[in-house]
């Protein structure tokens, strides 16, 4: 009874000075009679009975005497949160001005009629490199054979790095490619100007250009210097001398320009300039232009139509390597139909990204697959790519399966007999297999 008066004392003392200080109950208050403790520990009243630990009874400890260093511990976790995220977007944004500073100094990607040799790139080996954006590395250790005539699909989950693969090898900042190769990466629409669509195709072909643009250059020098000659022989006051060194002047320039409209004309028909006009009509036409939108200018086109007017000129220039990345998206069923038909007859090598199945199955012969920051070719069009990469999954679950029953049966025999004596030597001998 005395332990009893005692303790109820300390309960009424402690909630008498500091009320504010108790730690709350997790439990209902009890019954309007006053408790009393019982032998075993817990608070009663009437019949009922809570569980109150004893640490419960004694006033919990003051409060730190500095109430900000929670909030500064706060702070300073976001701050350093914040410094991350500035991080890698600093990081991010040095990335993109170095890429833009490539992408500034490379040629301009045009016609290449080349000369007797043709073409001199044919396979690309890439070993052994990495591709990063942002500080963060999107594939890693790397190595691709792409070889010429090849037809390539690049598949593999969003967001693993196929655009930022097929930039990198658009810009040259992987090793192993050739600096003479031609890579076009259709990715942006062209500018919308007063040049209207066919022009807009056919200003690809500089050579073409520039030999004609001399042609009517030359062609007028030529007409002028005759207009001229003809106008100085009806002076008859000229004196001899001067009309003989005249004369020889006059027939000098005009073998000259002769000569050289001689050599532009060969040129043109070896480029078969006369028929890139049809050439690029035709592509056009196959992109579901009509005769009247090739003479639109390319301002009065949408960016789905400014689109399809890069992928015309891609397929004008006909570069060494062509990347095309989701070149469907813009595309109506009738354009998507000639595309396919145009890429199976496509005489070079070209790599697309595709989330199209059937377009994937008519123009592909290989497959890469960038799984798990890496890169690994597939022989054959997509349903063949899907057979073999179950066929694989399929093995290695076998293997792994019979490897851990293997493992499972090992590590039985080794808790049968790890402390028999006889068998202490076979026992040893699994321990260090399995290590």
């Amino acid at each position: 009874m005395a332990s009893r008066r005692v303790l109820s004392s300390l309960l009424r003392s402690s909630a008498r000075h500091s009320p504010s200080t108790r730690a709350p109950l997790a439990f209902p208050p009890p019954p309007i009679s006053s408790p009393r403790p019982s032998p075993t520990g817990f608070l009663l009243s009437g019949a009922v009975e809570y569980a109150v630990p004893a640490a419960s009874l004694v006033p919990p400890s003051p409060p730190p005497t500095s109430p900000t260093a929670g909030a500064i511990g706060k702070i300073i976790d976001s701050g350093c949160v914040r410094d991350d995220a500035e991080g890698h977007l600093a990081q991010y944004q040095m990335h993109l001005a170095e890429m833009e500073a490539v992408r500034a100094g490379m040629p301009v990607v045009c016609v290449n009629h080349g000369g007797n040799e043709g073409s001199a790139v044919r396979d690309i080996h890439m070993e052994n490199f990495t591709v990063s954006v942002g500080g963060r590395d999107l594939i890693t250790d790397a190595s691709v054979t792409l070889s010429f005539g090849r037809h390539y699909g690049l598949v593999g989950r969003n967001g693993t790095g196929k655009t930022s693969f097929l930039r990198h090898m658009a810009m040259h900042a992987i090793d192993g490619i050739p600096k003479n190769c031609q890579i076009l990466h259709v990715e942006q629409e062209v500018e919308g100007d007063d040049t209207t669509a066919l022009q807009c195709v056919l200003n690809s072909d500089i050579e073409r250009i520039q030999l004609l643009e001399e042609e009517a250059r030359l062609l007028s020098q030529q007409c002028t210097d005759t207009y001229a000659v003809v106008r100085k022989r009806d002076l008859e006051d000229d004196e001899e001398t001067g009309k003989s060194n005249s004369k020889a002047n006059g027939s000098m320039d005009k073998n000259a320009i002769s000569k050289r409209l001689e050599e532009i004309y060969k040129r043109l028909e070896f480029i078969d300039a006369d028929s890139a006009e049809s050439r690029a009509a035709s592509i056009l036409a196959g992109l579901s232009f009509t005769p009247e939108m090739q003479r639109k200018p390319t301002k009065t086109f949408s960016g789905g139509w400014r689109m399809r007017i890069a992928l015309a000129r891609a397929l004008f220039i006909e570069p060494d390597l062509l990347l095309l990345d989701e070149p469907t998206n813009h595309l109506d069923l009738h354009a998507v139909l000639w595309l396919e038909s145009y890429l199976v007859r496509w005489p070079k090598t070209f790599i697309v990204v595709s989330h199209a199945r059937e377009f994937l199955n008519t123009v592909v012969t290989d497959i890469i697959h960038l799984h798990g920051q890496k890169l690994t070719t597939y022989k054959g069009d997509y349903d063949t790519f899907e057979k073999t990469r179950e066929e694989q999954l399929k093995n290695q679950k076998k293997a792994f399966e019979s490897k851990e029953k293997a493992r499972a049966h090992m590590q039985a025999f080794i808790d049968k007999f790890r402390y028999n004596a006889k068998r202490a030597s076979l026992v040893q001998s699994r321990i260090k297999l399995q290590i």
